[in-house]
């Protein structure tokens, strides 16, 4: 792998900033299928329908990643970050997973 870019370390940013945008629900934008629009800003129109936030929480995921993953290459020795945990890996969209669920229960148990 690349000196300044860990995959590892990218997919642990990406889940850390993906869920943290879901949970407080601060998407970078948001896209209304039905006018095939991109805004910045909610647009508070009732006739242009709802807008997705999906796209705007994984742009912060990716931003996330990448900054996590080209800080931490170059702030920490490679050994070390080889010798992360692997449990990390396993454990980490387990809890991802349960926090976008605690965030979005009230989609699904109205």
């Amino acid at each position: 792998m690349s000196r300044l870019f860990s995959l590892r370390i990218f997919s642990i940013g990406f889940a850390l900033a993906y869920s943290w945008a879901t949970i407080q629900n601060v998407p970078a934008f948001r896209y209304y299928p039905l006018i095939n629009k991109f805004s910045l800003t909610d647009l508070a129109d009732k006739t242009i329908g709802p807008a997705m936030s999906w796209y705007g929480w994984i742009a912060y995921g990716l931003i996330g990643g990448v900054v996590a993953s080209v800080i931490i290459s170059l702030a920490v020795p490679r050994r070390l970050i080889d010798k992360l945990w692997p449990g990390v890996y396993w454990l980490l969209p387990v809890v991802v997973m349960w926090a976008c669920w605690v965030r979005e229960q009230d989609w699904f148990l109205k």
